[in-house]
């Protein structure tokens, strides 16, 4: 297809969005008189070079001077770089009037208050926004660019005024992403879109000089399709990777709308980190609630209900005191160690209990009340304030992505839990902080030792992980049906919610047959180790993979001493390979798909040796006529 065909087959389809009903055709006429009129000409005569001829620069100043005067609006640079695409529909025949039609409803539609704000506080607003997303993805990016004072501000304006319009020289590349934007159908997009793009290129920007962070990030461009098609496949992902209350918060919160900025400014610049609602705690804790806490309709008509079917895994620690907690709990969801209250090195060593999750389960903190983001350097006297401050702070460190807070904490959902008639697990009333305000305080429990939770901890951590590693198969798998293997990849962990107890463990170390070795995963796609143990569990007829044993000899038959990460059968086996550089990374390659891949760095070329020798010997012993040899 010839690109003038092309472009007249996207005239008809964009006619959809931009020209719903026909217009009787109006002239576009206008003294060039506007206040800032230079302005106006200067952008016209420098936009798009290559592309527009000298009298389409003049029809450009027109259509500007225009609808500046038609909106009532004074002249902001941008707008020359989101017409510019449309004046290129004249050459295929659209008249000027429809042109100006299309730019004004696009920009209507999908750069609503962008220009029309005299104070940019809409796009203030984005730039907070765009700051807590890019901190719940990549807190490593977010921390660099926060180290060196790298705000949005200083990159971000022309990605939300044109649309990436600006970065993108080659026009079918801008008709394609706005194509794929209007489709979309999502005022929220574009922070995806960006948040997309400037991940894509972290690598970049982490290598940078500090001098030139800045100028590093605003000389990113995309110049192919496929970098453009990479961008919105991960933008996607990104929009479908949230908890769906936040999502909702967000497109809610209209950051857009002009009579209420002050106000979402100011919600977005106390904050932290992005907040997951009450409403989705409550639904995901108690998984036999068919419909929201405060709706009695069928789902598919509440747009909570709709939402929640397809939920991403999620983990709630619940960040309260002792005194709280033995109140009352909502059910499924993780006690904090309470000797992060007494200890620092606790505190600060609780994202490495979560470890074997991260970049694969949402981790959200559970306050007494929401958490209020502190402007200065002042401890706050509220206790739990102060816990979740500084686990977020750690969980960042970490380079934890997906960490976000309860909006209105313990205390929002026991108002919505108490509306819904559900039951929290142990409540008392009487000493329940939100029922009997005048009860035992929070302070008390600073008095009391901190050694008498009314569960287990590691009883707790069973009964969440179940849960959790439910909610992640429902988003890949039948809820019926547990696969038998699961995957790694360098972004993410399927993870396998059963815990390996100690009679398994007892009876693999008594068996000949099975053996262990030590070691760490290997990225292939990155060339690098993760820094985390492993154990790799070879039995004859498994491979798994294993968090290092805690198995104390005193401990019960039913007490987990480590956790399934991942394994597969060895009959599915295709081949193993060792890296050239170091005999001692191991990649394991099953059939199935090509992306059924394990691959472990042991603690020397000799362990591998002994590891490939015995997964060979079990395999030729399990594999079925005609298969080929391992190698």
């Amino acid at each position: 297809m010839k690109k003038g065909e092309n472009r007249t087959t996207r005239i008809q389809k964009w006619k959809t969005f931009l020209l719903p009903e026909e217009l009787k055709e109006e002239p576009i006429t206008c003294s060039l008189d506007m206040p800032n009129q230079r302005v106006i000409k200067t952008d016209s005569e420098r936009t798009r070079n290559k592309l527009l001829t000298k009298s389409e620069k003049g029809i450009l100043e027109l259509l500007l001077t225009y609808y500046c005067k038609k909106e009532e609006i004074y002249y902001k640079q941008g707008l020359n770089e989101v017409l510019a695409p449309f004046m290129i529909f004249m050459r295929d025949g659209l008249s000027l009037f429809k042109v100006y039609i299309y730019f004004k409803n696009f920009v209507k539609n999908y750069l609503p208050f962008m220009f029309i704000d005299k104070e940019f506080k809409a796009l203030q607003a984005q730039f907070l926004l765009f700051r807590l997303l890019i901190r719940y993805y990549d807190p490593e990016v977010s921390i660099f660019l926060a180290a060196h004072n790298i705000e949005p501000e200083l990159y971000c304006v022309p990605w939300f005024l044109t649309l990436l319009a600006s970065k993108i020289q080659d026009l079918e590349i801008i008709y394609n992403l706005w194509d794929n934007y209007m489709d979309e159908n999502d005022k929220l997009f574009i922070m995806f879109i960006s948040s997309a793009f400037l991940l894509k290129n972290r690598m970049k920007i982490l290598r940078s000089d500090p001098s030139c962070i800045a100028q590093t990030i605003s000389e990113l461009t995309i110049s192919t399709n496929e970098e453009l098609y990479d961008i919105l496949r991960r933008a996607g992902e990104l929009k479908r990777n949230l908890p769906y209350s936040l999502y909702i918060n967000l497109y809610f919160t209209e950051p857009y709308n002009g009579l209420t900025l002050d106000e979402v400014i100011s919600k977005f610049d106390s904050q932290s980190c992005l907040t997951v609602q009450p409403r989705e705690i409550i639904q995901r804790c108690f998984p036999v609630l068919k419909t929201c806490a405060s709706c009695s309709n069928n789902k598919g008509n509440c747009l909570w209900c709709s939402m929640s079917s397809n939920p991403v895994p999620l983990i709630v620690i619940d960040c309260r005191t002792e005194v709280e907690r033995e109140a009352g709990m909502i059910p499924n969801t993780l006690p904090l160690d309470l000797k992060a209250y007494q200890d620092i090195d606790t505190l600060v060593s609780i994202p490495d209990q979560y470890k074997e999750l991260k970049e694969t389960f949402h981790i959200t903190l559970l306050g007494s009340r929401g958490f209020r983001c502190s402007k200065t350097d002042e401890p706050e006297t509220d206790v739990v304030q102060n816990m979740v401050g500084e686990l977020l702070k750690a969980f960042f460190k970490k380079s934890f992505p997906f960490v976000s807070t309860v909006e209105g904490g313990f205390y929002a959902c026991h108002e919505m839990a108490y509306n819904a008639k559900l039951e929290f697990d142990g409540h008392n009333a009487e000493d329940c902080m939100v029922c009997n305000p005048d009860g035992p305080r929070v302070s008390y429990v600073l008095k009391r030792r901190l050694n008498s939770l009314r569960r287990s901890f590691i009883g707790k951590v069973k009964s969440a992980l179940s849960y959790a590693g439910s909610a992640f198969r429902a988003i890949n798998f039948n809820q019926d049906e547990l696969p038998e293997t699961t995957i790694s990849t360098h972004n993410s962990t399927a993870y396998r919610s059963n815990l390996i107890y100690k009679k398994i463990l007892d009876a693999w170390k008594k068996d000949n047959s099975v053996s262990f070795y030590y070691g760490k995963k290997f990225d292939r796609e990155l060339s690098s180790i993760y820094p985390e143990d492993y154990i790799i569990i070879v039995t004859p007829t498994q491979v798994i993979l294993s968090t290092p044993f805690d198995d104390k000899p005193d401990a019960g038959d039913d007490t987990p001493v480590s956790i399934w990460i991942e394994g597969a059968k060895i009959k599915d086996l295709l081949k193993i390979t060792s890296k050239r550089s170091s005999q001692s990374t191991l990649t394991f390659y099953f059939k199935n798909t090509c992306e059924f891949v394990f691959s472990y760095t042991l603690r020397s070329p000799q362990e591998a040796k002994n590891c490939i020798s015995q997964v060979g010997s079990y395999f030729n012993i399990l594999r079925p006529q005609g298969n080929p040899n391992i190698r």
